[in-house]
């Protein structure tokens, strides 16, 4: 599964932390493999294991970026379909 996470670039959040966050609670369910920065906003490219259910990966990635106060306006491509984190 493949999860692009989206946010404002004008957020407090540095990318560089944020990725080394979700390796942290993702690891060996998957893992950060990319990211960008630029004028429209940030992304952050993750693959997750196909041996996890989707579900629960979901919801542990949602907690911890509502945890850590993403702006209001970031949202989730989850296998290219766009859900919004709020």
């Amino acid at each position: 599964m493949y999860i692009d996470i989206y946010f404002n670039a004008e957020s407090d959040i540095e990318r560089d932390l944020l990725e080394e966050r979700l390796d942290e609670i993702l690891k060996g369910k998957g893992e950060v493999t990319g990211g960008g920065a630029g004028k429209d906003g940030v992304n952050i490219d993750i693959e997750i294991d196909d041996d996890y259910g989707n579900e629960e990966i979901i919801k542990i990635i949602k907690s911890e970026l509502i945890r850590l106060k993403l702006p209001v306006d970031t949202y989730l491509k989850i296998n290219g379909e766009k859900h919004n984190l709020y």
